[in-house]
Parts: C-alpha cells; structure tokens; sequence
C-alpha cells in the first residue's frame, strides 16, 4: 500500500524524482498538491507522479562513433 500524503522532503531527499525545491516551484504553478497539516507540508504523492508522467520522453542521441588512431 502506498502513501497518499508523504511529509516534504528534506534537503537531499526526493518524491517522485522531485526536490523540495522543484516540489514548492511546481505547486506555486498549481500543478503539485500540497496539503498542510500542524506546522508540517505534505506532498500529495499522486499529482507528482502524474506530474513526472506526463513529461515527454527523453531523446538520447547515440554517441558519434570512433575512429581507430
């Protein structure tokens, strides 16, 4: 079972990928829930993942290839 509302990381954690800073900067824009609880943010775990997955792919271009020196 998994977490709905997991606690803001902190310095150097991750949720979904994302850090706390990213996490603040995409809720700001309206597209990360956060909830408060008492003194403590809680990430809603669900629209950072939707977040990360609605990102594009990532185009890896193959490495030029060598040749013999």
């Amino acid at each position: 079972m998994s977490n709905r509302f997991v606690p803001m990381p902190r310095h150097g954690e991750r949720v979904e990928g994302l850090s706390r800073s990213s996490i603040y900067r995409e809720a700001a824009a309206g597209r990360i829930v956060l909830k408060k609880y008492g003194r403590t943010v809680l990430v809603d775990v669900e629209s950072a993942r939707a977040l990360v997955g609605n990102l594009p792919a990532a185009t890896i271009k193959p490495e030029p290839a060598r040749t013999a020196a």
